[in-house]
């Protein structure tokens, strides 16, 4: 006979919503924490609902701590975060403001809802990404019965009282693939919003994998670093088609509020986190292919290094990512982890 069990939790239905900022969720006895999940480090976080029939009722969200923590925290605080410290975040966060989210079908906070209209903005990143390399990655959608190959995008507000608010775009994969060929249509949204955000496809490299072009896009256009004109719909999304997206209106510039210094030894957040996890898993697998003591206070010694030069350089020439710790982002590191979790000393 199976059991049935009474619950008390609250889900709130897919929508916009008046919410307040409750605090961090994801904790330990120190205060609030990141989390390394398949989808990187994230903090997670509780907004109380303020108006209607559900209000007080608990809604949540999950951001990356370095990335969308920032546009979280100057939206209620109306600064950029002034500490790397969550639990001075937090603080910060605590305010009475209270400002309209939307909700997706599974009760979780996917954004600020940002009222239709024309935005400064810039392009952030590419939403989606390969759960085991954290690349970004196309997803299958289905439209009326037929499967379409989907790019979501990240584009962040730069102006105006909305600074650091993320706005979601989409636009369909393009790019087709003939043997060892590609062609993308220069009349499909793709093409328009990569040509838009800095792509000069006349100076186009090889790519590296020919089903998935987005990695090396999204470091073009991260570099590129083009202002830009963006269109909101009344979804709160970037809608328009092949006009939605344009390098903003010559003459304009946009001034960066001010960050607070950040010290020499210190790195963000997950970069820190994710760093210390790297040196042990090098730790292990170093030991285990007979590279003892290759780490000690947070460094590589001799044998480390002996390691290093054979197992981590000839990967991260391979896939670009720098050969210095320190100049490796979180997604280098999670992508070189991948690659020692899958030593094996039987293999060598």
């Amino acid at each position: 006979m199976g059991k049935l069990s009474v619950t008390d939790r609250f889900q709130a239905q897919a929508g916009v919503y008046d919410v307040r900022f409750a605090g961090f969720s994801s904790r330990d006895e120190q205060g609030p924490v990141a989390r390394a999940t398949d989808f990187g480090m994230r903090v997670y976080m509780n907004f109380e609902i303020a108006s209607g029939q559900e209000s007080g009722e608990s809604v949540p969200c999950g951001c990356d701590p370095d990335d969308g923590l920032a546009g979280w925290c100057f939206v209620f605080s109306g600064k950029p975060p002034q500490s790397n410290d969550l639990l001075a975040i937090e603080k910060q966060m605590k305010t009475s403001k209270v400002v309209k989210v939307l909700v997706n079908d599974k009760g979780w906070v996917q954004g600020v809802f940002v009222p239709k209209g024309t935005y400064l903005a810039k392009f952030v990143r590419f939403s989606n990404r390969d759960e085991a390399t954290g690349a970004p990655t196309w997803v299958s959608k289905e439209f009326n019965g037929e499967e379409r190959k989907m790019v979501y995008w990240q584009f962040e507000v730069v102006a105006g009282d909305l600074v650091g608010v993320r706005i979601p775009g989409s636009c369909r994969y393009a790019i087709k693939r003939t043997g060892d060929d590609m062609e993308l249509s220069n009349r499909s949204s793709m093409y328009s919003w990569l040509v838009a955000c800095g792509v000069v496809f006349e100076k186009l490299p090889e790519f590296k994998d020919p089903d998935n072009l987005l990695p090396e896009f999204e470091a073009m256009m991260q570099r590129a670093g083009v202002l830009l004109s963006i269109q909101v719909g009344d979804n709160g999304w970037v809608s328009g088609g092949q006009t939605a997206i344009a390098p903003a209106p010559q003459g304009v510039s946009v001034v960066s509020p001010a960050r607070p210094a950040v010290g020499p030894s210190e790195k963000p957040m997950a970069e820190l986190y994710t760093l210390a996890k790297l040196l042990a898993l090098i730790g292990e697998k170093a030991e285990a292919l007979g590279f003892d003591g290759a780490v000690a206070d947070g460094a590589l010694t001799d044998a480390g290094k002996k390691f290093a030069a054979q197992y981590i350089a000839p990967f991260c020439a391979e896939r670009g990512i720098p050969r210095s710790f320190k100049a490796m982002s979180a997604a280098n590191i999670q992508e070189l982890m991948g690659h020692l979790e899958g030593l094996k000393a039987d293999e060598f």
